[in-house]
């Protein structure tokens, strides 16, 4: 799990996040692994976003999270010792989850397919923060299971 260092420790997640954020800035960085047939691959990839016209909102009773908007990346990656980069719209905006503090500036956000993401929060300024996540799983690619684990940074401007 990826963990900032908060200037202001006091921070609550709970009260201070309601409302809409844009997302000024994204990056993320991780590995694929690929079993097909005995042979297994992996894969090295950092992204970063372009073209950021998304924004991130967060109710409060219901705890809702909802991310509206879209977003492109540059996803670079290395296969088989070659590089690649690769353009494209992430596809990860759909529908609502919720969200709730968990002590401090963690927060865990909670998919309508029961997927548990932990980010914590750093509170920049009173207008701005920057939220840290991990994730893995398994995804399904082709027929293919691919597992994933990757961490990431979106920084978040109050709207």
């Amino acid at each position: 799990m990826i963990s900032s260092c908060s200037k202001n420790h006091d921070a609550q997640p709970a009260t201070g996040l309601a409302g809409d954020w844009k997302v000024i800035a994204l990056s993320y960085t991780g590995v694929s692994e690929t079993n097909l047939e005995g042979m297994s691959v992996s894969t090295p990839f950092t992204a970063v976003g372009t073209d950021l016209n998304m924004v991130l909102h967060f109710s409060v009773n219901p705890n809702i999270f909802k991310p509206t908007g879209s977003y492109k990346i540059m996803l670079h990656m290395n296969v088989a010792g070659q590089d690649m980069q690769y353009p494209f719209e992430d596809p990860a905006l759909n529908g609502a989850a919720t969200w709730q503090a968990s002590g401090g500036n963690t927060l865990v956000i909670t998919t309508t397919d029961g997927e548990a993401i932990q980010a914590e929060l750093e509170e920049k300024d009173r207008d701005s923060w920057i939220m840290s996540f991990h994730t893995s799983g398994t995804e399904m690619e082709s027929g293919i299971p691919v597992k994933l684990n990757m961490q990431g940074t979106f920084t978040l401007q109050k709207l």
